[in-house]
């Protein structure tokens, strides 16, 4: 054997512990139990059979209750864990009092107090069904669950024929009431048991308990397996080679305590959890076909011992047509199977595509902002020269004056530094805040959110615009600003270019003058800004296009179109809004921009 092959026969990573070889060794302890049970001798068979429980079960609980102590799993997941912990220990104190009255107190099969034991036993199906009900599975349709409704009854009711013919039937001719009652019950708390695994097969378990449901519903097969050949030999009077009935229950006991092993490692791309998806996805659809067969191979075998020949031959062919209709909706339901597969694979590549193409329109966005941007920095630039010539020529006139007192005087008096020094601070400080916030603006990457109010960044945004506005000529701009206004968590500079294509689009709205008025307010949940124009107004028409990409009424050469449509991209990535209105032609414009306030969000 070569290293690639050895290898390939190791033992899952989540059976190479402690646990895991627990567990093993437990199948190994079952194997060996049914070999005893088949080739041993009698001597101490019933101690040994009783006693043979015990060291699983116990077993098995502590899987459990290690399961349902674990942090690292989901609430309601531990929570169906520690009921299945419960439904096992409800199951070993039944053993454990059936062994003391049979081997300790030695009563007869025939003794009332036995019935005692009936009631542990039975706990077991209720705990078992509420622990399946509580793992977490995929959410049904209203149309899904009427057809895994209907799928469910189909499967109950075949196994319920079956049960129902060599178990309860038989029963009802027992002399003893309570036998009559205790004979039927455990085989219908199999079929709840049945239920609950039809149940998880069909509602799509979640990926976090895949592979040890798959174990755990195995292990249930055996214990309701081992059930029913119990009812029926017992009932039939039929003596099997070996002990079946034991070595079903022991292997239950096995699976349940492996199941919680493996749900210990939740390993999704590991090989046992592929096999349970391709278990789980190929057994649930032939259920329903499966049980009607086996419905169908009940009716058969009942009319070959109680039919005439005639009755056979109608009820055969009846079958025989059910057989062919059923093989239909097989390749039919394979079909589907294959499109909706083909459909999955499509959905997954247009959504890819979509993706993409989300992320081209954003940078398509971005580099369009940054170049509107870079645009309007070029038209402020040549202003921000201007205010800043300003205060340097004061800053140059007050040192003049300090060097020619210095030149003439040797020294510069108090009276002359009380004088100057306060206007070369107050115009450097003017001219660095010029400066500031140019340079804040043209910055360009990632939005960069903070906590501002709106009335600080429409005064930086006129700051920027200052030597523009005095070339407005005929229009006047009024401020109506909130002092009080709360913060808001936005991009300063994008909101400033808000501002500034706003306010240069209402002076383009205004060839002939007029006024132009910026306000900030507030409601309880929104900060506001307002830029209303006197100017030609909007149609009714086209309110709903001005921020359109490429919209725009003015003359080719005067406009790209693009202000606009850039002022609700900037707001709209803000979780904003922004509303344009007009009374029609000839009367104006406000443009109403709106951001959720930070106490609001």
């Amino acid at each position: 054997m070569n290293a690639s092959d050895a290898k390939r026969f190791e033992f899952p990573l989540w059976l190479r512990n402690r646990w895991g070889t627990i567990g093993l060794a437990g199948i190994v302890y079952t194997l060996a139990f049914a070999a005893w049970t088949i080739w041993g001798g009698e001597e101490n068979s019933r101690l040994i059979s009783n006693l043979a429980f015990f060291p699983i079960s116990l077993f098995a609980v502590a899987a459990g209750a290690r399961v349902a102590a674990s942090t690292d799993l989901e609430r309601r997941l531990r929570r169906a864990w520690i009921v299945f912990s419960l439904s096992i220990a409800v199951l070993l104190i039944g053993d454990a009092i059936f062994t003391s009255f049979d081997l300790v107190l030695a009563l007869p099969e025939d003794n009332s107090l036995y019935y005692m034991v009936d009631v542990f036993y039975l706990a077991f199906y209720p705990l078992t069904l509420a622990g399946l009900l509580l793992l977490p599975c995929a959410p049904l349709s209203r149309s899904d669950r009427l057809k895994f409704a209907l799928d469910l009854l189909i499967v109950i009711t075949a196994a319920w024929m079956v049960v129902w013919y060599f178990v309860v039937s038989p029963a009802a001719s027992e002399s003893d009431l309570i036998s009559q009652l205790f004979a039927a019950i455990y085989p219908i708390g199999d079929l709840v048991l049945l239920g609950g695994i039809v149940s998880m097969l069909m509602r799509r378990p979640d990926v976090a308990t895949r592979s040890s449901l798959t174990i755990f519903l195995i292990g249930l097969s055996c214990f309701v397996a081992a059930d029913l050949i119990s009812a029926y030999t017992t009932l039939a009077q039929r003596e099997v080679r070996g002990d079946p009935v034991s070595t079903g229950w022991l292997m239950a006991y096995v699976l349940f305590a492996l199941a919680a092993i493996r749900q210990s490692h939740p390993l999704v791309d590991s090989m046992s959890e592929k096999l349970s998806v391709y278990v789980l996805e190929r057994l649930s659809p032939i259920l329903p076909f499966a049980a009607t067969m086996l419905g169908y191979s009940l009716v058969i075998f009942v009319a070959g011992a109680e039919f005439s020949l005639g009755a056979q031959g109608v009820l055969f062919s009846a079958i025989l047509l059910t057989v062919f209709v059923i093989s239909r909706q097989v390749v039919t339901l394979r079909e589907n199977t294959r499109l909706n597969a083909e459909l999955r694979a499509w959905s997954e590549t247009l959504e890819k595509r979509v993706e993409q193409r989300t992320f081209e329109l954003q940078q398509s966005q971005e580099a369009l902002l940054a170049s509107q941007k870079l645009a309007s920095v070029g038209t402020l630039a040549a202003g921000v020269v201007h205010e800043v010539s300003n205060p340097l020529t004061t800053i140059v006139t007050a040192t003049e004056a300090m060097q020619g007192e210095l030149t003439d005087k040797g020294q510069v008096s108090v009276e002359t530094l009380e004088m100057c020094l306060p206007l070369v601070d107050r115009a450097a400080s003017h001219a660095t805040r010029i400066v500031q916030t140019l340079r804040n603006y043209s910055r360009g990457g990632q939005q960069e959110l903070a906590r501002h109010s709106l009335t600080e960044v429409a005064r930086d945004a006129l700051l920027l615009m200052g030597y523009q506005l005095k070339g407005w000529g005929k229009v006047r701009l009024v401020t109506q600003y909130d002092p009080d206004l709360p913060k808001t968590l936005c991009d300063r500079n994008q909101i400033a270019q808000v501002i500034i294509n706003l306010l240069v689009n209402a002076r383009d709205a205004m060839p002939d003058g007029g006024i132009v008025t910026l306000k900030t307010g507030r409601t309880p949940t929104e900060a506001i800004l307002e830029v209303t124009d006197q100017g030609i107004g909007i149609p009714p028409e086209s309110l709903e296009k001005v921020f359109d990409p490429f919209y725009t009424t003015k003359e080719i050469g005067h406009g790209s179109g693009l202000g606009l449509s850039i002022v609700k991209w900037i707001v709209q990535a803000h979780k904003g809004t922004v509303q344009a209105h007009s009374d029609g032609p000839g009367r104006g414009a406000t443009f109403t921009v709106a951001l959720p306030l930070e106490e609001a969000q």
